[in-house]
């Protein structure tokens, strides 16, 4: 009984450790300020399925992060999206403006070492924007309901330079 005891607890310990280590260290992002996603700056390219797809982020200035997602297919159209995150008196926003479209706000609600996640829970999809930089590049998820659904997407990206044959 000793040793059934024993190797429970052996086994909550170690999936306690696991998920430490996965997931990194979070908070909650009261008191977060846009330096601490300057990890994002710099310029991000990846291809799935025949799609080149780019994401530019500038380094934090003036309270804010500017950036352009671009999604590239082998034939159709081009899809772009604006997109700036930005301080404020009531926490940090992630704003982004797919096609030229109107703008929609997501909230800061998670904050970890190279991670950010932003909500925006009224919002149609994704509900969710996720970040998060490893040793593979910079990876995106969004997520959400659609349709009665759970859905998401995911992007991988690679540090690139501008201009660079891919």
């Amino acid at each position: 009984m000793i040793v059934r005891v024993a190797a429970v607890l052996l086994v909550v310990a170690l999936v306690v450790v696991f998920i430490a280590v996965r997931f990194g260290e979070r908070k909650a992002a009261e008191g977060a300020e846009i330096d601490d996603l300057k990890w994002l700056a710099g310029y991000w390219r990846g291809e799935k399925d025949g799609m080149v797809m780019e994401e530019f982020w500038l380094t934090p200035a003036g309270g804010r992060m500017f950036g352009l997602h671009r999604d590239i297919p082998e034939k159709g159209e081009i899809f772009f999206e604006h997109l700036r995150i930005e301080a404020g008196r009531d926490g940090v926003d992630y704003v982004a403006a797919p096609a030229g479209r109107k703008e929609t706000r997501f909230r800061l609600i998670e904050i970890g070492e190279k991670r950010a996640l932003f909500e925006n829970k009224k919002h149609d999809f994704p509900q969710q924007i996720l970040y998060w930089a490893d040793h593979r590049g910079l990876h995106a998820r969004v997520e959400g309901e659609r349709d009665g659904k759970r859905r998401h997407e995911e992007w991988l990206w690679y540090r690139s330079r501008i201009g660079e044959a891919w």
